[in-house]
Parts: C-alpha cells; sequence; structure tokens
C-alpha cells in the first residue's frame, strides 16, 4: 500500500519540482499515451467511451501535476498550466519553454532542487 501511495504522489501530487528531463520524459509518455491507449482501447478493445474518458482524465491530471511541478521549477504559480492546457500555437510555445528554461538554483518556495537532489525529485 505504502508502494501505491508513493506512486500516486509523487506522479500526481502538484506540490513540488521537476526539472527539465523529467518533464519532457512525463509530457511525451502522456502523448504516446493518448496517441496509442485511447485508440487501442476504442479499436481493438471496444471498451466504452466513458472508460477511455476516465482514462483520458487520468493521463490529463498526470500531465497538469507534471506541468504545475515544472512550473514551481521556475518560481512560477500553478495557474500558469492553464496556458499550456490551452490549444493552439500558445501551449505549444508554453511546452517548449517549461521544456528548455532552466529551472531555480536551490530551494524555492516550492521544495528543494530537483538536480541538487537527483532521485528525490518530488519531495
Amino acid at each position: 500500500m505504502d508502494c501505491l501511495k508513493s506512486f500516486l504522489y509523487k506522479n500526481f501530487s502538484w506540490s513540488g519540482r521537476i526539472g527539465r528531463k523529467s518533464f519532457i520524459i512525463r509530457f511525451l509518455l502522456s502523448i504516446l499515451l493518448i496517441g496509442l491507449v485511447l485508440p487501442i482501447f476504442h479499436y481493438l478493445l471496444q471498451v466504452s467511451f466513458y472508460f477511455r474518458l476516465i482514462i483520458f482524465v487520468i493521463i490529463l491530471l498526470f500531465f497538469l501535476a507534471s506541468t504545475i511541478k515544472r512550473l514551481h521549477d521556475i518560481e512560477m504559480p500553478w495557474y500558469g498550466s492553464l496556458f499550456v492546457l490551452g490549444t493552439g500555437p500558445l501551449s505549444i510555445i508554453c511546452i517548449f519553454l517549461l521544456g528548455t528554461i532552466a529551472g531555480a538554483v536551490g530551494k524555492n518556495k516550492y521544495g528543494s532542487d530537483p538536480l541538487s537532489n537527483w532521485g528525490e525529485s518530488e519531495k
């Protein structure tokens, strides 16, 4: 049970910070899951619309938590994630910037530097 709790906290919590590499990996994983898993559920497994919607919301919450943690790393509040969740060129630009802008060095009000304690970045 502690393993599940730790997994959920590390991946769906809105507190803490993550670095650029973790953000890019999480972004690509989200795209991969939406692009592959949802079509497989739809075409091969013939699951209901509501089940696919629940899976989509879970993936979206995972990406939202990752975005908020990345914003925390560059010392921005959570509501900056609203620009990322938008559609069109603005969201693409925001995702690109989150993947390229270096985070704050050292501890900030959102947590410790994910690069200084590598492996413990989500705490």
